[in-house]
């Protein structure tokens, strides 16, 4: 199974984690069944956060994502 984000303003460009991001991967603790993932677009626009943690009763896993980028500049 896998999960992926894709990334697209509609018009001028079009993102797909796997191609055009770059990633770095850490454990939450030692302790814990989870990591944090970051990953950024490859040209420093935006990142994408998350942390992903494992139940060991249970067959789930427990995501929670955020996308990360500057505020829009408005012309004027």
């Amino acid at each position: 199974m896998t999960l992926q984000f894709l990334f697209t303003d509609g018009d001028s460009f079009f993102h797909d984690e796997r191609r055009n991001f770059t990633s770095e991967i850490d454990c939450i603790t030692e302790a814990a069944l989870g990591f944090e993932v970051t990953s950024r677009e490859n040209e420093g626009r935006y990142a994408l956060h998350k942390t992903i943690l494992g139940d060991p009763y249970q067959n789930c896993l427990l995501s929670n994502v955020r996308v990360e980028a500057p505020p829009l500049k408005h012309g004027g």
